[in-house]
């Protein structure tokens, strides 16, 4: 399999929550959905900045283990390798639950931001800024 170079565009504080913000990432292989989520606080805020292409080769696919496309053939990611390449643990300790309900969310997210996610245009290397966010989520009652 020959090196082939993929674009990854990116709906930048597309998800808001409390004063928290998401950045949402979309492979060009999978256009309509989305691969790649960014919690816009600390250092993960330059993500959708520095992360704008990513590479398939023979060995597989360079995002492969950070990737939430689940079905994709290339997709690699488990639990531990999201949890490890996304720093995403509170004290100290992973959350599972965490990784499942964003797994979960996903689809809902797709089509609350279908329109969105329809005008990206995969021609140019583009980064597209909400000002405020288009999906604004609210804590759950258990």
């Amino acid at each position: 399999m020959a090196e082939t170079k993929l674009k990854i565009q990116w709906l930048v504080n597309a998800i808001g929550f409390g004063k928290g913000r998401i950045s949402l990432g979309f492979c060009e292989k999978h256009p309509e959905r989305i691969a790649f989520v960014a919690p816009n606080q600390g250092m993960t805020v330059l993500i959708p900045m520095i992360v704008r292409d990513l590479y398939l080769t023979a060995r597989g696919c360079e995002e492969g283990k950070r990737c939430l496309i689940q079905d994709c053939p290339l997709n690699r990611t488990t639990f531990t390798s999201y949890i490890n390449s996304a720093k995403w643990k509170k004290d100290g300790i992973p959350r599972k639950k965490n990784f499942d309900i964003l797994l979960n969310r996903l689809s809902e997210w797709q089509g609350m931001l279908r329109q969105e996610i329809m005008r990206i245009d995969w021609t140019k290397d583009l980064t597209y800024l909400y000002t405020e966010p288009t999906i604004v989520l609210r804590r759950q009652k258990t």
